[in-house]
């Protein structure tokens, strides 16, 4: 199912972009020819206003055919200087036509991506957070992965159970919303509003690199009180939703490290291993031998309990609101993407930040199982919101000035339009021959991190 998904996911996408293509052609003059939803050996298909509709054998997208789109071949090959004009086809369209077939893909990708925003944020939705207060990485370094002590949160002065309120002066709500404020400042100082103990204060950070992700790293993360939610598989064991652990074994706890870490410093043997377990549960103290789980891939013990979350909701105000909130969305998304191109040059892993079809698959299939497991309404808003970010990500990377791709076509027209002559055929061959190559080769190798990736995990 989730291959199901992801595949569906993916070819939506293109087509969308196919779609826009095939419309603006159409409205124009040009000519298409086909209209294919997949690629390869055609399965079925059907002949209307001169356009064949076609469904293919490969379901990753599709493409569409537009009338002589394909002349300057010709003409290279019977060595001509211009490209033989046809009636309704695409090269004897006035270089302002074919600009307008050439943005309409990436813009039906943009409209696709601000229509799905605006519905999820008009129809609203719920989500589970940790609230917006920290445990700094410098004072569990065995549970982080970071490079280098003291992180930016500690050389800013921050501690284990500050709150974080704003970053650059826009709110942090919860963990989450903190978590994507900072992810978009990787390499950048960021100004905190910081709470501790009910004074707020003011200090900046300047952020380190993910070179996994691209994303700002603070060296934080949430402060998670140990209170019970519900067991992680099977009944309960004595603990309680709403216990909140005060002690394990007679060692004080107050967050979900310290649970870790005393859990960590059990011996672990063949017997069943119990952990005298001290809860707050409705005003009183109350102490349990408590059986723990043993987590075999981890080689550790755990309570086997999750714990609670708060629920946030997020809707907005009206259809205009919502428009606003997705097209903000878009912009967020297309500064993480512009970013991220600069900061391949300043140590971001490559074979880790690009995505291929393959792990794009994968991406959406687990995202929309994920959501699915809290129901089919959340599993219908992680799908479609996925889509929506991968229509814009599709929408920045089809207008990068590359030939082949829809933004050095543009190039290429405009300078007609400037030159007031039509481009030579050698010259447009040779300009499409260098991009196939660029293209292929980006191909390549992310297909190959891909398939890194995919036998990695």
């Amino acid at each position: 199912m989730q291959i199901l998904f992801g595949i569906l996911g993916l070819g939506l996408v293109v087509i969308i972009h196919e779609a826009g293509h095939f419309l603006a052609a159409r409205a124009v003059g040009i000519h298409v020819e086909v209209f294919s939803v997949g690629w390869g050996k055609k399965l079925w298909g059907f002949t209307r206003g001169g356009t064949e509709y076609r469904i293919s054998l490969i379901p990753l997208g599709g493409f569409v055919k537009m009338k002589g789109e394909t002349a300057y071949q010709k003409a290279v090959e019977e060595g001509l200087d211009e490209i033989e004009p046809q009636e309704n086809s695409f090269f004897s369209a006035a270089p302002w036509k074919r600009i307008v077939v050439a943005i309409a893909g990436p813009a039906m990708n943009l409209l696709f991506a601000l229509l799905v925003l605006a519905i999820i944020n008009l129809a609203g939705f719920s989500y589970s957070s940790f609230e917006n207060r920290i445990v700094l990485a410098d004072d569990y370094p065995e549970y982080h992965t970071v490079s280098d002590l003291p992180t930016p949160a500690a050389r800013a002065g921050l501690e284990t159970g500050d709150r974080i309120l704003r970053v650059n002066g826009e709110a942090a709500e919860n963990y989450s919303e903190l978590r994507q404020l900072l992810a978009t400042n990787a390499l950048e100082e960021v100004n905190l509003q910081v709470d501790r103990n009910g004074q707020t204060f003011q200090r900046s950070a300047e952020l380190v690199l993910d070179n996994q992700t691209g994303a700002g790293i603070l060296g934080i993360s949430p402060f998670i009180e140990p209170i019970i939610s519900s067991p992680v598989e099977g009944e309960s064991r004595g603990l309680e939703p709403g216990d909140r652990i005060t002690a394990i074994n007679a060692t004080e706890v107050d967050n979900s490290f310290d649970v870790r870490r005393v859990l960590d410093s059990l011996p672990i043997g063949t017997d069943q291993v119990y952990a005298d377990i001290t809860v707050q549960r409705d005003g009183e103290a109350v102490t349990l031998e408590h059986p723990l789980q043993y987590n075999q891939e981890q080689d550790a013990l755990y309570l086997g309990y999750y714990y609670s979350q708060e629920s946030y909701r997020h809707a907005a105000d009206g259809p205009l609101d919502a428009l606003a909130s997705g097209w903000n969305e878009i912009g967020n998304t297309l500064a993480m993407t512009f970013k991220g191109l600069g900061l391949m040059f300043r140590g971001l892993d490559p074979m880790s930040a690009l995505s291929g079809p393959i792990r794009i698959v994968d991406m959406v299939g687990q995202v929309t199982a994920q959501g699915l497991s809290q129901g089919i309404a959340e599993g219908l808003r992680s799908f479609f919101h996925l889509l929506s970010l991968l229509s814009v990500a599709l929408f920045f990377g089809n207008l990068l000035p590359i030939p082949v791709l829809d933004g050095g076509q543009i190039v290429v027209f405009t300078a007609e339009m400037i030159k007031r002559k039509p481009i030579k055929p050698r010259t447009f061959f040779r300009y499409q021959t260098i991009g196939a190559i660029i293209v292929f080769g980006l191909i390549a190798f992310v297909l190959f991190s891909d398939l890194l990736y995919i036998f990695a995990g």
